[in-house]
């Protein structure tokens, strides 16, 4: 029973490693798109036909936020799950894993107070909210223009 509940444990975790893994070259690529979209637009001046390049940039904008929402859904499933698989293997084995990791937890947000508090998520919609912006901002100005 114990390699059973091993296994999942290990199979949920590989989840949240693989949400952790798409989010971060979901926005990876967005930010190489968004940087050439931003080169291309500024270099042309915001002529109307650049309207179609920055709704593009919109549009990748909201794709990138979408997808990183849902991922960090996925992610907090398993990680859940994990948790649930953890906690019912102590109770199976008598292990005392989770006061060794509560220990761990308090010295790791001790040493580093202020990066403890950043979550990846968090960065992750920023720089995909901000290139949303920045494409309803840049075909704003180039409608007006």
């Amino acid at each position: 029973m114990i390699d059973h509940l091993h296994h999942l444990l290990e199979e949920n975790w590989r989840h949240v490693r693989l949400s952790e893994n798409r989010r971060i070259a979901i926005t990876s690529v967005n930010i190489v798109a968004a940087t050439g979209v931003q080169i291309a637009v500024f270099a042309l001046g915001f002529p109307p036909r650049v309207v179609l390049l920055t709704i593009w940039m919109t549009l990748l904008g909201l794709f990138g936020c979408v997808t990183c929402l849902r991922l960090e859904e996925r992610a907090q499933l398993h990680t859940a799950r994990a948790r649930t698989l953890r906690e019912l293997m102590e109770e199976e084995t008598g292990a005392r894993a989770n006061e060794v990791l509560a220990r761990s937890d308090r010295s790791q947000a001790e040493r580093h107070r202020v990066l403890g508090r950043v979550r990846m998520h968090t960065a992750f919609m920023g720089i995909n909210a901000a290139t949303l912006v920045a494409g309803l901002t840049y075909s704003a100005f180039a409608i007006v223009r």
